[in-house]
């Protein structure tokens, strides 16, 4: 008996992650094909691996809802050769119209997180992780007084609750 609500456990915990799959393979997409047509071009973060891009801003099982972030490279506004991370949410409903995903684009910080704070250089992100739902660890250089343009020597490791890019601590690496 015990071995059998094992197993059936084991299984809804398999499907239930295969459905988050499913919808994160959703949002990375809908984010790319979104950063390349704003941006020009999409590189995601973590190339070899898709899903290492995206990450769980909520979910809320009552209503069938679960909101993801994506983040990838982009540049195409000035045309400097400068790349910097972008951060799109996308949405997603219990409703048909939203199964598949949507990206708001009223205001760049509905399509942009980062445009949501200036203390994180999007143009330094070097690695971001899930902590947990809703807050992730973001590592990214800034400039100290005479470094030059492209050779920021300050490394910080952020905690930042998303979708708001609330920063909840940040520590100096480097």
């Amino acid at each position: 008996m015990k071995k059998t609500v094992f197993v059936t456990l084991l299984l809804s915990i398999s499907a239930f992650t295969q459905a988050n799959t499913e919808k994160a393979k959703i949002a990375y997409q809908k984010a790319i094909t979104f950063g390349e047509a704003v941006y020009c071009q999409a590189n995601p973060l973590v190339e070899n691996d898709p899903i290492k891009n995206v990450f769980l801003i909520d979910k809320d099982q009552e209503n069938g809802t679960e909101d993801y972030a994506v983040i990838y490279y982009g540049d195409c506004s000035g045309g400097n050769g400068s790349y910097f991370a972008k951060l799109t949410p996308v949405y997603f409903g219990g409703t048909v119209l939203t199964d598949n995903g949507y990206i708001s684009i009223d205001e760049k910080s509905n399509y942009d997180l980062f445009a949501l704070t200036t203390e994180i250089n999007p143009r330094f992100i070097e690695k971001m992780t899930q902590k947990t739902t809703g807050i992730v660890t973001i590592i990214s250089s800034e400039f100290a007084e005479n470094d030059p343009n492209s050779m920021p020597s300050k490394k910080f490791e952020y905690e930042v609750k998303l979708p708001e890019m609330q920063i909840l601590r940040k520590t100096q690496i480097k």
